[in-house]
Order: C-alpha cells, then sequence, then structure tokens
C-alpha cells in the first residue's frame, strides 16, 4: 500500500486540523465521538477492507462517518442528546 503525502483537513466545523487519509479526524475530536459510534465505524471499515467492491459496505461506512462528525458538531455546539422534554432538535436521525 502507497502511503499518500498530506493528508485531509478535520471535517469538524472551525477546525483546521489535518489528518492522515486514513483517519476520519483529529484525535482530540476522535475522543469526542461516543464509544458505540467509533465501533461502528471501525467495524464498518473492516467490512470495507474485506468487501472493497461492495456498494452497501462504502455507504455504511459513510454514514456512520457522517454520524461520528454529526455528533462532534452537536456536542461543540452544546447540544445535549438525550435531553428530558422531549426535545429532539439537534438529534441525529437515521
Amino acid at each position: 500500500m502507497v502511503k499518500r503525502i498530506g493528508g485531509h483537513r478535520c471535517p469538524i466545523d472551525r477546525c483546521w486540523g489535518r489528518c492522515d487519509y486514513d483517519k476520519a479526524m483529529c484525535g482530540p475530536h476522535w475522543a469526542m465521538v461516543s464509544p458505540a459510534t467509533q465501533e461502528a465505524v471501525y467495524s464498518f471499515w473492516r467490512a470495507r477492507l474485506k468487501y472493497p467492491r461492495l456498494e452497501a459496505t462504502r455507504f455504511a461506512h459513510w454514514k456512520a462517518l457522517c454520524r461520528a462528525i454529526y455528533e462532534v458538531n452537536q456536542r461543540l455546539k452544546g447540544v445535549h442528546h438525550g435531553s428530558s422534554g422531549g426535545n429532539t432538535e439537534g438529534q441525529w436521525k437515521d
């Protein structure tokens, strides 16, 4: 496997950190992702490696990454998941 030089910008709002191509986001922001979402990202990444041509695994991995980015952005905005009062604003919708 050839390692590409450079990387990409962390996808979190107002973060200009650089990440290797094999990382979803910078380390401090990845630590803010819930363990369940981290496991989903890893699980679908392993599925992509095992079945690289299967579109369903690519889509599932992409969706898990989007959820991770969404979680961190909402946490940084101060939106807390599972709040009382039935307020669903800022919650992930599948």
